[in-house]
Parts: structure tokens; sequence; C-alpha cells
């Protein structure tokens, strides 16, 4: 299916920036407009994001991965960088474990999953289709995602983009993090990772450390989960 990209930059490498669950790729541009003197810069909205519609598409990390395999194989003639920040950060490492990659950036995608991450999942599981599940959603958002320093208009921006998401994009996440199966697809991942954390990181690093020794870890403690914006 066609989604709305935009390319930034004449480099020889692609660098793939896929957003985060109920977000868009204009969280990446800043990033973009940095890199794009050394890299060609691939900015996706995923199907319900963004520019692009919604339309028949299923949300499901099934469907979204094999999107960004398309977009791959249409738009990027060089093996790319996918650089994927919360469910977008799930999806490159998904997306690199079937087709390969010069590298893979997890910018504080939870997969493996922390338990806090994962108590986070089965809030949302129970609030999402309950009465009031707008304003709980506002509160669970600033409370899990940006740090104290982090609050002001672009933390209001942010969160507002999120609450116009569709009902079907906002709801498949719980479900379809929960069938997400790390074991399975972390361990043969041949290219280079690099899994950056936040000050509350969503990932398990033991986990994944043990998944795939190969993979590389770095924090930002004073950052919230918002990597590419703050």
């Amino acid at each position: 299916m066609t989604i709305h990209h935009e390319i930034l930059g004449h480099g020889t490498i692609p660098l793939v920036c896929v957003h985060g669950w109920c977000c868009h790729s204009g969280h990446f541009l800043e990033v973009a407009r940095m890199l794009a003197n050394e890299f060609q810069v691939h900015l996706i909205d995923l199907p319900g994001h963004g520019q692009s519609d919604l339309g028949n598409f299923a949300p499901s990390f099934e469907n979204y991965t094999g999107v960004l395999l398309d977009y791959l194989a249409a738009q990027t003639s060089a093996p790319c960088i996918l650089a994927g920040h919360s469910m977008g950060g799930c999806l490159a490492l998904l997306a690199g474990a079937r087709r390969p990659v010069r590298a893979i950036i997890n910018l504080d995608g939870a997969f493996p999953s922390t338990p806090a991450a994962l108590q986070g999942r089965a809030a949302l599981a129970e609030n999402l289709a309950a009465p009031g599940a707008t304003a709980w959603l506002d509160h669970f958002l600033r409370q899990a995602f940006f740090e104290p320093h982090e609050t002001g208009p672009v933390c209001d921006t942010i969160v507002a983009g999120m609450l116009q998401a569709p009902d079907a994009v906002r709801n498949f996440l719980p479900a379809g993090m929960l069938a997400l199966h790390p074991e399975r697809d972390l361990p043969g991942l041949q290219s280079p990772a690099v899994f950056v954390g936040s000050a509350r990181p969503r990932f398990d690093e033991a986990a994944a450390r043990r998944l795939n020794p190969r993979f590389q870890f770095a924090h930002i403690p004073s950052a919230g989960h918002f990597l590419p914006v703050f």
C-alpha cells in the first residue's frame, strides 16, 4: 500500500526513520535535517498515522512490518539503516530480522519489554475501552513518556496528536505487544543493532543481551521516551 513519505538529503546511505505508536514522521524532522548532509533520510507515516490514511488496513505488528518491508523494497536501493522510536523500534527489529539491513537503532522500543512496560500495556488494555478513556490516556501519556523538565508546549502538542489517532490504532497496541516473540525474532538477527534507552527504558537490556550478545546498548538518563524530539 502507498504511504506518505518524504526524503531529505542526497547521501548514499538510506536512513529510514520509523515513528512510534499514534505518532508521525514529524517527530524525526529535526534529526533528519541534522543528518541530511550525510544520509538520504526517509521519513514515513505508517497507515493510520500522520498523513497516511488508515483505510481498510488492520493495525498489527505483522501488518506494519509488512508495510515497512514493502517500503524498503520500493524506495531504497542500498542496504539501509533503520532508526525506530518506540513501536517503530520494535518494527525496525522485526524488519531487520527478515531483511538484511546495514544497522538498526532502537530508540526506547519495548522489545523485549521491561516489567514496567508490561504493566503499562495492561493498564492500556483495561482503560482504553472504558468511559473517559481519552482523559485517562492523556494523563497516562504524560506520566509514562515525559520527564518533568519536558512538560510544556512540545509535550502538549505530542499528546494532543496521539489522542487524535484512529481508535483502531489506539486499541491494537496492548494485545499486539503480547503477540510479539522476542525469543523467536531476536536471536537470529545478524545486522548490528543499538538499543538506546531513556531515563525509564522500555526494553529489558538483560533479556536482550541473553537473546543476542551482539546487541549494543546506550542510555540517556535525563531523557524521556521521546528521544527523537527532545
